[in-house]
């Protein structure tokens, strides 16, 4: 994936990607521990902060999509920093989208 081979490219200085743990961590990524490091208390915890995380993004992503069929749509992989960022302006759009029409709903 691109954007985890150049993440400076991506990211500013204080931004940083959660993946998985199958990818290697860096300044820029931090993934969940795992094997011989995931078994302090620290790093447990640290595991599942990032693993119930995970799980409100998800669902979120897939409120979204299930709102959006635009986003389901979206290409997965982006190939330059041009295609992230209206990716991400396309997001926000929805995100704000959804949230007028939730505040209309209560209304």
């Amino acid at each position: 994936m691109q954007i985890c081979k150049t993440p400076h490219e991506y990211y500013g200085k204080d931004q940083y990607l959660l993946p998985d743990s199958a990818y290697a961590s860096s300044h820029r990524i931090v993934p969940a521990y795992k094997g011989e490091t995931s078994h302090s208390e620290d790093n447990q915890k640290f595991n599942l902060c990032l693993a119930r995380s995970r799980v409100r993004i998800e669902h979120s992503i897939g409120v979204l999509k299930g709102q959006w069929s635009s986003l389901r749509e979206m290409r997965n992989q982006m190939c330059n920093v041009q295609e992230v960022q209206l990716f991400v302006q396309w997001v926000v759009t929805c995100v704000i989208f959804h949230n007028l029409l939730a505040q209309v709903d209560d209304q």
